[in-house]
């Protein structure tokens, strides 16, 4: 049966994701363990036609109805299937674009759903307001890459390729560690910048997160974690973290300036109105603020 990937509403075989989202332009690989979504897969790549990748909200369901599925999933094109030792599949797909879940029309042998293309909203000319919130979100990026050794230097080009705020923000959410509740969430915002703030939102959250978890990995767990409010009488403003006296002891985790998250850099210059997040024991906490006049 000849599909066409753009039409606005297609019945097509479907595979209700657990702990996954996948988002359009996106190439992922990901193993499929139930006998009906493998079925479906080798449904749509048999017929040339996309199948429809949508999450379930409780991982626990075993056959999932339309309520346990999300309403927005995404259209996909099936590139690869490989059989994998025991009864598990790998499949290879690539998104096309969002979708929105209309009706399951079968159960058996695998689901098929009644779904609506949703056209991608064009983000237009970036105001400045957007180049900020995109350069924003490239040093977060990068922060975030900084902190997850695995995460492929690859991954921080192709973002910088990019000035495109919804593919952004699509292209990082698909990459990084994060909830799937907040994954979908992304998913589901159709408005191309607004979809980017929101993942900024969430990726500050993630290198805030991921920072914690470094530090306190190297200090064993035998530190606490002090936020330091720098007056606007300041003595050291200007001051670079390399110029400023900070105690063996004392691990800066991040600096909030202005709602925006700074992980903590030589170069990085110390402003009143700074929230300085410390990893110290009490009296390494005690000696930063003698050093710092506070």
């Amino acid at each position: 049966m000849d599909h066409d990937p753009v039409a606005s509403i297609q019945t097509l075989p479907a595979i209700a994701l657990r702990g996954l989202t996948v988002f359009p332009n996106v190439l992922i690989h990901f193993d499929v363990g139930r006998a009906a979504s493998i079925k479906a897969m080798e449904a749509a790549m048999a017929a040339g036609e996309p199948v429809f990748l949508v999450g379930q909200k409780d991982m626990t369901v075993e056959r999932p109805e339309r309520d346990d599925l999300y309403t927005v999933g995404t259209l996909s094109n099936v590139r690869q299937i490989l059989r994998m030792p025991g009864d598990n599949v790998r499949v290879m797909v690539e998104g096309i674009s969002r979708a929105r879940l209309r009706d399951v029309t079968q159960r058996e042998p695998y689901l098929m759903a009644e779904i609506e293309a949703i056209p991608e909203e064009k983000a237009g000319r970036a105001s400045a307001k957007t180049e900020a919130l995109m350069r924003s979100t490239y040093e977060m990026f990068q922060n975030y890459t900084e902190l997850a050794p695995k995460i492929s230097p690859d991954l921080l080009i192709n973002v910088l390729a990019s000035d495109d705020p919804g593919y952004i923000a699509d292209y990082i959410a698909q990459n990084i560690a994060m909830r799937n509740s907040d994954k979908q969430a992304i998913l589901e915002e159709l408005q191309p910048v607004r979809r980017l703030e929101k993942l900024h939102r969430l990726l500050e959250r993630e290198v805030e997160t991921s920072a914690l978890r470094h530090v306190m990995s190297l200090s064993g767990g035998q530190a606490d974690l002090t936020e330091v409010l720098l007056p606007t009488d300041f003595a050291l403003a200007g001051q670079t973290l390399t110029q400023a006296p900070i105690p063996p002891e004392v691990v800066l985790v991040s600096i909030t300036r202005n709602e925006r998250l700074l992980i903590p850099r030589g170069r990085t210059v110390l402003l009143p109105g700074d929230r300085v997040l410390c990893l110290a024991r009490d009296e390494g906490l005690r000696q930063l603020m003698r050093d710092w006049k506070l």
